[in-house]
């Protein structure tokens, strides 16, 4: 047991560090969207609503992380010229997280996941009274209080199967 605690602190530790480098890589950047390997449609959605999360937190750009190299073209594609990405292994992203459950850093973070660092228990209410992706990635992530998502996200709407098969294929 206290092999498996010391091994936890050495890995959130090590996602401190990541953190750091990143930080510092990117000091002109206040915030981090973060893009765990999770569900595809997390992370269209995700990049649908981004640019209006960017606008509601009056933010100027932000740097995208992601073990999925492809968002990078998504990137493009939604021609984001604010935004740079950075790739990291699945396993750095991991020791991100167990950082982030340890310290608290959501001014700095996004996470664009309901399961990752911990479960919110959100999922649980996919299907229910019509509840989808969208609305979580919506209203659980990236916080938006509007009631009507299509005005929100706008012209993102027509880009979400293109994200599919960018991300997906």
């Amino acid at each position: 047991m206290k092999e498996l605690v010391i091994k936890s602190i050495v890995y959130a530790l090590e996602g401190r560090i990541i953190w750091i480098l990143l930080k510092w890589k990117f000091r002109r950047y206040k915030r981090f969207i973060i893009f765990p390997k999770d569900k595809l449609d997390y992370s269209v959605w995700g990049m649908v609503m981004l640019p209006s999360y960017l606008k509601k937190e009056n933010l100027l750009g932000a740097v995208i992380i992601a073990c999925n190299r492809k968002m990078e073209k998504v990137i493009q594609f939604m021609e984001l010229d604010n935004i740079r990405y950075q790739a990291l292994s699945e396993e750095s992203i991991n020791k991100m997280m167990k950082y982030y459950a340890l310290q608290d850093r959501s001014r700095e973070w996004t996470v664009v996941s309901l399961t990752n660092p911990y479960d919110t228990g959100a999922e649980r209410l996919l299907g229910k009274k019509g509840i989808t992706y969208r609305e979580l990635v919506y209203y659980d992530i990236y916080k938006f209080s509007n009631l009507n998502i299509e005005n929100e996200i706008g012209e993102g709407l027509q880009k979400v199967k293109k994200i599919e098969i960018i991300l997906g294929g």
